[in-house]
């Protein structure tokens, strides 16, 4: 019996050996073209970083990074994440960084009972009852530092504002924060479509309600298109302007003198002082922004 037991545990261990070997498949989700496209290349450098630092291997396993782009298109999205699925039988899928992207492939990437690992959108609607022990979120929740620019403007005395944001999920999710930290009234409430950035007739209703601030969800291109033209109609010194995620390195360099004067909220910003910090900084610079020698 023991000689038998030996053997067959003998049998087994080249095939033991090949799954240990097996490469973990990592499906990256992400949107690089489309208007969150600078985001999106920010996400997807940072992945690229991290695996470098870990010399493309976790636990012991190579790491095998298959990276799709969904272009910001939820219905283009979940082709891409059926093909990461059902063709490459990832183990994971990240990236997602849109909220209306999130949405459409949460439940067919579940369905496979593939990891789900969301870098950016932060959805309400996917807690409690549609919680998922395969879905992970390492970001914020959609609302929160929305909610915080509300208290801040609610603390300045400022009444009367004015709110916009994209028309999908995570443009309401931050409006829905705003509100409920801010207690003055709102003038005015605008949802663009997804694909609009030109926005002269909203800042024409903006100019029109005179308003005592005006806060904005633009993220990506959104946000240079808006800053801009703002600045051009000439509301930036007279309508103070407040937004979250909008005033980044990509941005302010994109829009220079016009984000002059407008104030945002971020859960990070590059020259954030502490250790972990300095060294992520310093390596992702190394990798991507350091011109290499030689």
């Amino acid at each position: 019996m023991k000689l038998r037991w030996a053997l067959a545990c003998l049998a087994m261990l080249p095939l033991t050996q090949a799954r240990a070997a097996d490469p973990v498949k990592i499906g990256a989700l992400v949107s690089l073209s489309g208007s969150f496209a600078s985001p999106s290349k920010d996400m997807l450098e940072g992945m690229q970083l991290v695996l470098a630092q870990r010399h493309d291997s976790f636990g012991g396993r190579p790491v095998d990074f298959i990276v799709r782009d969904d272009q910001g298109k939820p219905e283009l999205a979940v082709e891409e994440a059926n093909k990461l699925t059902h063709a490459e039988h990832v183990d994971f899928i990240t990236g997602v960084g849109l909220s209306s992207v999130l949405l459409a492939v949460y439940r067919p990437v579940l369905a496979t009972e593939t990891f789900l690992i969301g870098s950016n959108s932060g959805l309400d609607v996917l807690a409690g009852k549609n919680c998922s022990p395969y879905f992970f979120s390492a970001s914020f929740q959609n609302g929160q530092n929305a909610a915080l620019m509300g208290a801040y403007l609610s603390e300045q005395k400022i009444d009367n504002v004015f709110v916009l944001a994209p028309n999908y999920q995570g443009g309401k999710d931050a409006v829905a924060g705003f509100k409920h930290g801010y207690k003055g009234s709102i003038s005015g409430e605008i949802y663009t479509p997804m694909q609009q950035t030109d926005f002269s007739a909203e800042i024409s209703r903006v100019r029109a309600a005179r308003p005592g601030a005006v806060f904005v969800f633009y993220p990506g291109s959104w946000g240079v298109q808006w800053i801009k033209q703002y600045s051009e109609a000439g509301l930036t010194g007279t309508v103070p302007l407040y937004s979250i995620y909008m005033l980044d390195e990509a941005n302010i360099a994109a829009t220079g003198h016009d984000s002059v004067g407008m104030y945002s909220v971020s859960h990070w910003v590059a020259d954030l002082d502490n250790p972990a910090n300095h060294a992520f900084v310093a390596a992702y610079r190394e990798k991507f922004v350091t011109p290499k020698r030689g």
